[in-house]
């Protein structure tokens, strides 16, 4: 522990001895030490994030404090932010498993550790827990259960992303606009959607065009720059004119390209849909219950009265 994290850690043992012997309950003041972590504070010049996180859960009130203490929101929002930004290996973390595994899953939850497969604090977390009650295990089987679905979309994004490797920078381009052409400018679009869909759809598809478009970029060579009459020619022969004149080339080499592309733009829109709504729902929404049955998850709702 450097110099700054452990004047961090002082103070926030400060705050708590002082708010104690003024009268305020230790889990009050192991709150309010909570709530100014959540806050940025202290502010210490050069203090990471990673630092101050280290400085409060560090903190041996944690020891003590009654288990009433972890149920608090603030506790839990401070421990998943912790987690988020690297903790791992802290002392309070086995007292916290064994007494209040409910903090440990929320703060998980918050934290999003869970999607880090291989992160040290994850890694600590399974050792720990390796222990622990059977709702434990069976919560951290439906973190591995939801990062291993994530992880099968991102393999399909890889394979398609693989057969497309190809394609130059300019015929990406290309592709990018004929299937925004198709998508938008086709007869129904205007009648099958709304106002409200149409802008979010659009909105979604170019998210999703610019994003490829950046892996595209950082993995073509930088011949792919230099632009001239014939490299245009070359590629427009290749890859469009035989769309939009079928009767020169055959037409099945670019729709393979273009159903491909097609196929990429779906996949990186279904996973962007499970991350942001299934994964993001169990993340952030106190509400979401979850059962497994083997290996099938179901996340549902179910309200606190």
């Amino acid at each position: 522990m450097n110099n700054q994290v452990a004047s961090c850690q002082i103070l926030y043992e400060n705050q708590y001895s002082k708010m104690v012997q003024n009268g305020s309950s230790e889990a009050a003041a192991a709150k309010e030490c909570a709530h100014q972590y959540l806050d940025g504070k202290p502010f210490i010049k050069g203090l990471t994030s990673l630092d101050r996180s280290t400085a409060l859960w560090s903190c041996n009130f944690w020891l003590t404090v009654p288990k009433k203490c972890f149920g608090s929101n603030t506790v839990a929002l401070s421990l998943g932010r912790a987690i988020h930004f690297g903790l791992s290996d802290i002392p309070s973390l086995n007292r916290i498993i064994r007494l209040s595994p409910e903090l440990l899953k929320r703060a998980v939850r918050y934290s999003q550790v869970f999607l880090k497969e291989e992160s040290p604090q994850w890694l600590e977390i399974f050792k720990l827990s390796a222990n622990s009650s059977d709702d434990v295990k069976t919560f951290l089987k439906v973190c591995d259960t939801l990062c291993g679905k994530l992880i099968q979309h991102d393999e399909i994004i890889k394979e398609l992303k693989a057969q497309l490797a190809d394609l130059t920078i300019f015929e990406f381009l290309l592709y990018g606009s004929l299937v925004t052409f198709q998508t938008f400018a086709s007869g129904n679009y205007k009648k099958d959607y709304p106002d409200k869909e149409r802008n979010e759809k659009f909105q979604n598809i170019s998210d999703i065009l610019n994003h490829l478009l950046q892996w595209k970029l950082t993995t073509r060579p930088e011949s792919d720059f230099r632009l001239n009459e014939r490299f245009l020619s070359k590629s427009l022969k290749k890859h469009l004119i035989p769309l939009v004149l079928p009767t020169g080339s055959p037409p099945s080499f670019c729709l393979r390209n273009l159903n491909k592309f097609n196929s990429l733009i779906k996949a990186v829109a279904s996973r962007n849909n499970y991350l942001n709504q299934t994964i993001m729902q169990f993340c952030f929404d106190d509400d979401c219950h979850y059962k497994l049955d083997g290996d099938q998850l179901t996340l549902y709702q179910q309200f606190s009265s």
